[in-house]
């Protein structure tokens, strides 16, 4: 009988510990996928990325016209962790259109990016464009979820985005900036004190900022000191960079 109940208790002690270990491999995984913690030495591999040039237009959607002197992001954002909330950034860039409404960057890479997670094949780059007047522009690829490969390719290369006068108030106009274009440059800003990399957008935003401010609008645009002052802790002073930078 004591054999019996020593047996027992045995099995139910291997069955704990099989219980225990489950669990552990289970977490293990989770803050793996997650990005908790490297799931191999302990160091994360670098990801070597590079990108074909991309040239395009931009236009008025209404009359079609050459839009000059829009500012045009594109950044080649990498996500991580289960909802994809973790997240980085390849590279990015900035331009400006021309007088014929044409817009380049060149090609990048191969660079080595040590960061958690991917790029995907839809922000393989995000483009933003911002000309005063007008609502936000821009896009991805198609295939959104999908990982991109090594070497990217934008689907807007040859391309014609066309921008839509903004139909509202100033206002309006503002929190819409505000809300749609100010909260990602905060994002880009906080995610590698990437403001270095795109001082003449920061400073338009800026620009329209004061313009809101001389109409004195109910509702204000956040300018280039909210986000330097924001970030200033791990990236300096970024206003400062940022119109030595700025033609």
């Amino acid at each position: 009988m004591a054999i019996w109940i020593d047996v027992t208790r045995s099995k139910r002690a291997l069955q704990r510990r099989s219980r225990a270990s489950q669990m552990t491999r289970l977490a293990m995984v989770v803050a793996c996928a997650c990005g908790l913690f490297a799931c191999d030495s302990g160091t994360v591999k670098p990801t070597y990325y590079s990108a074909d040039s991309i040239d395009a237009s931009v236009v008025d959607d209404e009359t079609g016209a050459p839009i000059g002197g829009a500012n045009v992001l594109a950044a080649w954002e990498m996500t991580s962790g289960l909802e994809n909330h973790g997240r980085a950034y390849a590279m990015v860039l900035e331009a400006v259109t021309d007088d014929k409404g044409r817009v380049s960057f060149p090609a990048w890479g191969p660079i080595a990016v040590v960061e958690r997670g991917r790029v995907r094949l839809g922000d393989a780059p995000i483009i933003k464009i911002f000309k005063s007047g007008y609502a936000l522009g821009g896009g991805g690829n198609a295939n959104l979820m999908d990982p991109a490969p090594s070497h990217m390719t934008s689907d807007w290369d040859g391309g014609t985005f066309k921008l839509k006068k903004f139909s509202g108030t100033q206002e309006e106009y503002a929190g819409y900036l505000d809300r749609y274009l100010v909260e990602w440059l905060d994002q880009l800003m906080g995610n590698g004190c990437h403001g270095v990399s795109m001082p003449r957008f920061l400073v338009a935003v800026d620009r329209q900022s004061s313009v809101f401010e001389q109409l004195h609008t109910q509702v204000s645009l956040r300018d280039l000191k909210y986000l330097s002052d924001r970030h200033a802790n791990r990236c300096g002073v970024i206003a400062e960079q940022v119109r030595r930078r700025a033609p």
